[in-house]
């Protein structure tokens, strides 16, 4: 039924890899990879959405992951973590390594949305400091948009 009222209002969807925690060979959760992703957006013709942090959490390759959805890709949503929670950091805040997924994102020749998904609740309250932590983060996001030129 979304994907009916999705065509019907001339949306797009986009369906999004998540994160696997508990990654191993005897545990796995659907969706958290980009073949399995990819496969879903061909099947209802949409596209998909690329998260780095929840790629990160799940232990893959994030460049190999970029190549594998050089065709369905939408989206992507960018923000770093430790690779074990999904704290929704500021690039370069974390363990991803950014430069070999921008220049996998830039050979995919993806050009859409750069969605710099940052939590919130990290923000400093002090007026000050969260001018501060949002200049960091439109800094890095630029950094990051200036390796696809």
């Amino acid at each position: 039924p979304v994907v009916e009222y999705a065509n019907k209002m001339g949306v797009t969807l986009c369906i999004e890899n998540m994160p696997s925690e508990n990654e191993s060979k005897t545990h796995h959760l659907y969706g958290s990879r980009a073949e399995e992703i990819s496969l879903l957006a061909k099947i209802f013709e949409h596209k998909t959405c690329f998260d780095f942090g929840h790629a990160n959490i799940t232990g893959l390759n994030i460049p190999e992951e970029i190549a594998k959805l050089s065709d369905t890709l939408g989206l992507i949503h960018v923000h770093d973590n430790n690779g074990k929670v999904d704290h929704h950091l500021v690039p370069y805040n974390g363990n991803i390594e950014w430069r070999k997924c921008m220049y996998a994102l830039k050979d995919s020749g993806y050009n859409g949305p750069f969605d710099l998904e940052i939590r919130t609740s990290h923000m400093p309250k002090n007026r000050e400091n969260r001018d501060v932590y949002a200049r960091l983060a439109l800094l890095r996001g630029r950094m990051l948009t200036d390796m696809l030129k």
